[in-house]
């Protein structure tokens, strides 16, 4: 699956790539039907926001995790990103 940064510029699909993109980069990754990125709620809290939809007459899921739960939300996308 094709991803693309919060630039529009295609960025790998890897763990590290996509977790250095998200944290450190623009704060946002896409793919087909699948986003993931950073929601400020306040100054001091940050949140990282996984939507999906899960077909075209279902409602899109979201999950949020705090920042500090990056490495289960980046596993939690990818695991979206599988087929099937």
């Amino acid at each position: 699956m094709m991803l693309i940064n919060g630039n529009g510029m295609s960025i790998g699909s890897s763990h590290r790539e996509i977790l250095d993109e998200v944290t450190r980069g623009t704060g946002f990754v896409m793919g087909e039907g699948i986003s993931i990125y950073i929601l400020r709620d306040s100054v001091t809290e940050r949140f990282i926001t996984l939507d999906r939809l899960a077909g075209s007459q279902a409602p899109v899921i979201s999950e949020r995790f705090r920042l500090a739960d990056s490495e289960t939300a980046i596993n939690r996308f990818l695991e979206w990103m599988r087929p099937g």
